[in-house]
């Protein structure tokens, strides 16, 4: 009765947060775990196709997608705590609250961007349009969170 008791303790818990964390960012979230599958499904069906399939692969590109996940969690709870901080210290760190949605933004572009390469590598016709909006949000992307060229100077220096 009392691991009953702790087992429903536990999945109500999960289930609380999950219900808490999908009632604020749900579309979003699971928009990108779809393209995550579709990406690991696009990726598999191109390396079987190209004769270039690895359980090594295959792996690597799980704990990638997993690495995503952590990303995105670290990026929000970053934002947010500096958000909370910079309140205590007196100073505006507002802007901080976007680290999370760029980080997030800038991930299902690149998870969209390679499907649409798999795809290609696949020999489906994928409209130009499609592959030229994914180019163009990642540069707007890039730009609001101040990536790409003024990172690779700030590296460079």
């Amino acid at each position: 009765m009392r691991l009953l008791d702790g087992y429903n303790l536990t999945v109500g818990a999960i289930l609380a947060i999950f219900t808490k964390i999908f009632d604020q960012y749900g579309t979003v979230l699971v928009t990108f775990l779809i393209f995550n599958i579709l990406d690991w499904i696009t990726g598999t069906c191109k390396a079987r196709i190209c004769k270039k399939e690895s359980s090594i692969d295959g792996l690597k590109g799980i704990c990638k997608k997993l690495g995503y996940w952590v990303l995105i969690f670290v990026a929000f709870l970053t934002g947010q705590n500096l958000m909370i901080m910079g309140t205590e210290m007196g100073i505006s760190l507002d802007s901080a609250n976007y680290l999370g949605w760029l980080t997030l933004a800038m991930l299902i572009v690149n998870e969209a961007r390679s499907i649409a390469e798999n795809l290609v590598e696949m020999g489906v016709q994928v409209p130009e349009v499609l592959i030229r909006g994914l180019a163009i949000a990642e540069k707007n992307i890039d730009s609001v969170a101040g990536t790409g060229e003024e990172q690779e100077q700030l590296a460079s220096k």
